[in-house]
């Protein structure tokens, strides 16, 4: 269920409130949630835009969950893991964090 804007935020009679509230309201904005979820049970999850990182170019959070019997959303990848404390892992988490100016150096 698309909840990043005011219209999508209206068909749960809701506003930006449930999706930029601070840590203390979560548990009234859990029970948004499960409301919002019994009354589309055809949904598989949320999608909201990060109050963290917010603007033109901020990106979406999201929530998945699979409806009983159902078969699963994701796959495990057929990879295998990386070991972020690696070059190779390094390497991999400052291409994934130079839009955000951050990066991870060697310690």
């Amino acid at each position: 269920m698309d909840l990043r804007g005011p219209a999508e935020l209206a068909a749960v009679r809701q506003t930006m409130w449930l999706v930029q509230s601070d840590a203390d309201n979560y548990q009234r904005t859990r029970r948004w949630a499960s409301w919002i979820r019994g009354q589309a049970p055809w949904s598989v999850g949320f999608r909201w835009q990060s109050r963290q990182d917010f603007g033109p170019q901020g990106s979406d959070s999201c929530i998945l969950y699979e409806p009983q019997n159902a078969p699963p959303l994701l796959e495990p990848s057929p990879d295998p893991p990386l070991e972020l404390h690696t070059p190779e892992g390094r390497a991999y988490l400052n291409d994934l964090l130079k839009p955000l100016r951050i990066r991870v150096d060697r310690r």
